[in-house]
């Protein structure tokens, strides 16, 4: 006969729920970067009128197309002076990641206020930059970051540097 011994870890049990965790918060703030930037870039599909590299998105009327028409000139000119003219909710730093991920420029995140949606601009553009190095000015999101850059440069590597096990066990 064989015996068959169930053994029960709790410490691993708690660990492999930990990693889920960890992994639905990657997607999770992965799935809200992809939805702001795909917002912005949606911004393309309206033409914008440019004289002398110029633009007055000012008298347009109607509040979604003016946000629009700003999103669409600053990524057209990688400036997120413009985004600071949108007034919708969350258009603002929708536009402020999508142009500093476009422009690979991780001091444009410093305009957006909410920590964790500066958090996850930086994470973009290191991704972006393929820098693991920007990932160590943050604090929430440091490990997805990295995960991000590793991505990126599919480079398993990378991961060893993640301070959690959980966190490094679910790297790429």
């Amino acid at each position: 006969k064989n015996n068959l011994l169930v053994y029960y870890n709790p410490k691993e049990y708690k660990s492999k729920k930990i990693v889920n965790i960890m992994k639905k918060k990657v997607i999770i703030i992965i799935v809200v970067i992809v939805v702001l930037f795909i917002a912005v870039i949606s911004a393309l599909t309206y033409v914008v009128m440019f004289s002398d590299k110029k633009v007055s998105c000012e008298g347009i009327s109607n509040q979604i197309e003016r946000d629009f028409c700003w999103s669409n000139l600053a990524l057209q000119t990688q400036d997120i002076g413009p985004c600071k003219k949108t007034e919708g909710f969350g258009k603002k730093d929708g536009c402020i990641i999508a142009v500093a991920i476009l422009a690979k420029d991780e001091l444009s995140c410093n305009e957006i206020e909410l920590k964790n949606v500066k958090e996850s601009c930086i994470s973009g553009v290191a991704a972006a930059k393929q820098d693991v190095s920007l990932c160590n000015k943050l604090e929430g999101t440091k490990n997805s970051c990295i995960n991000g850059v590793a991505v990126q440069k599919r480079d398993v590597s990378i991961c060893e540097i993640i301070d959690s096990i959980p966190s490094k066990d679910s790297c790429i």
